[in-house]
């Protein structure tokens, strides 16, 4: 019990510190490649001018606009990059002249502050430029991170990594998640027992996807409208991803779902709660206190989880990843902390890793089922089928059977003995299949009497086939006493009244062979 305790506690760890550096490492992927622009900010709003510096943020109830300016001077850059800014839509100023823009700052509706921009600067050579940012929004409005000046080519360089890391990777990662969430819905339907682990953990990842719409780049979504109903999807759809996870967790550890039918009552009410808020303000105000409780019952969900945890240790680490994550989130919104968001990456990364582990423990107990089930269908000695094939249906209207029985095989195993009697067998099997088609099958009928399913060829090419098989059987055991009789049959009927023409006109050519060829003596 202690031991495993430590395991658990060094494994939580671990996710701390690789959490860390994960962050980190989003970080860096914003750190600026040139002088950041943060002291000398004025900022215009409601025809108040006041002096900022960046990162600089505040909350919009309603449509706000706010215009940042700047006096900038030549200084050889000659080109202005925007890493993070919260806004649904800005315009660029210099000298008084449009120079970049994006989104609609009449409707304001649009999605832009996880996307990095480069912007060129025509800047005069002498004087100072007068640069102006004009911000509009009804959510978050300011500069999560100052711009910073470069030049043309290095900041294009910038800003298509940045956006690669913050937009490309995060939509390929929506479509793995939103794949592997598919294929588990659709495997948990060979799953008879109610809610299955691959059920639950597929609708988790593809709630995950919906929910990390809210953080792909919309310049616009055409009304506010629009903009309010994505973004109450996608929180909600958050909320039932992570309900859909606590039971795909007690799933999996404890092979049954009751914490999660507890905690579906309050994440019930907080769905409510979402579902009727009016517009994006009042939206944005609830939100991070229902985070809150949604936090508490995570944390409260992951420590009664992990405690009950004996297997797959490893995936404590995505579970940790989305409780600090959450934390994260929830401390940056109540707190108003310009931090970078990282809660959809690992809601992706989680769904994912947790995708692919029941995808691959699904083909696992499908390949040991499968091995179980032709075990059961090949006999030991020889590695033909067994008879029990037959009642599976593989034999089909129009197929050709061949019953084989090896003459005076009694006689020769009481020679020989039992072993070589066997071994015998096993190179008439070997003879057979030698001389057959991928798709033919031989099946092992009784003690030394077989049947080939060789699907729908003629008769005489069935016969044919005979011929080479007993050539070859004859070359392998190198005896001329050594034979055997068969009887070939179409399936036109049913399989059981060709299975009996083939035997009587197998025991007809054995029959012949002892009226007219002595008994063998070996």
């Amino acid at each position: 019990m202690i031991k495993m305790g430590l395991k658990k506690l060094g494994m939580a760890v671990l996710a701390g510190v690789l959490f860390f550096l994960f962050f980190k490492m989003m970080l860096l992927i914003q750190t600026p490649g040139g002088p950041e622009l943060v002291h000398g900010w004025k900022v215009q709003f409601n025809n108040q001018i006041i002096e900022v510096d960046l990162p600089y943020q505040r909350f919009a109830d309603q449509k706000t606009a706010l215009l940042f300016s700047y006096q900038l001077k030549a200084t050889g850059e000659d080109a202005l990059v925007i890493p993070h800014l919260s806004a649904q839509a800005f315009s660029v100023y210099l000298n008084q002249m449009l120079i970049y823009s994006v989104g609609d700052p009449v409707e304001v509706s649009g999605n832009i502050k996880n996307y990095a921009h480069v912007i060129k600067l025509p800047l005069t050579e002498t004087g100072e430029n007068l640069l102006e940012i004009e911000l509009f929004s009804r959510e978050n409005i300011g500069f999560s991170s100052p711009p910073y000046l470069t030049s043309f080519s290095n900041g294009l360089e910038a800003v298509t990594r940045m956006n690669f890391f913050m937009q490309y990777l995060l939509l390929i990662s929506m479509g793995a998640a939103l794949i592997s969430g598919l294929i588990l819905v659709i495997l948990s339907f060979s799953d008879h027992h109610g809610f299955s682990g691959e059920l639950l953990f597929g609708l988790a990842s593809i709630l995950s996807v919906v929910y990390c719409i809210d953080y792909v780049y919309v310049p616009t979504w055409g009304s506010i409208g629009t903009a309010l109903l994505v973004k109450k999807l996608s929180m909600i759809a958050a909320y039932l991803a992570a309900l859909t996870f606590f039971g795909g967790l007690e799933v999996y550890f404890q092979k049954r779902i009751k914490l999660a039918l507890g905690f579906s009552v309050p994440i019930l009410i907080c769905i409510i709660i979402l579902a009727v808020q009016v517009n994006i303000s009042s939206l944005l105000l609830t939100i991070p206190y229902l985070n809150g409780v949604l936090l508490g019952l995570f944390i409260a969900a992951v420590i009664l989880i992990i405690i009950k945890m004996e297997k797959r240790l490893w995936m404590m680490v995505p579970v940790v990843w989305l409780t600090l994550s959450m934390a994260q989130l929830v401390l940056a919104m109540n707190f108003d902390r310009p931090w970078l968001f990282v809660m959809q990456y690992v809601v992706i990364i989680s769904a994912i890793s947790f995708g692919v582990n029941q995808i691959f423990e699904f083909n696992q107990v499908f390949q040991e089922n499968r091995e179980l089930r032709k075990k059961t269908n090949i006999d030991p000695l020889t590695g033909a089928y067994n008879r029990s094939i037959i009642d599976a249906g593989i034999i089909q209207p129009q197929d050709t059977l061949v019953i084989l029985d090896l003459d005076n095989f009694k006689t020769y195993n009481d020679h020989y003995g039992q072993q070589v009697g066997d071994s015998l067998l096993i190179d008439f099997v070997h003879s057979m299949r030698e001389s057959l088609r991928g798709g033919d099958m031989v099946i092992r009928y009784g003690w030394d009497e077989f049947m080939i399913v060789l699907g729908k060829i003629p008769m005489e090419d069935a016969y044919k086939v005979m011929i080479r098989i007993q050539y070859e059987f004859q070359r392998k055991v190198n005896d001329k006493k050594l034979d055997f009789s068969f009887g070939v049959a179409c399936v036109e009927n049913s399989v059981e009244e060709a299975i009996k023409k083939a035997d009587q006109r197998m025991y007809q050519m054995k029959f012949d062979k002892q009226a007219y060829l002595p008994r063998g003596e070996f």
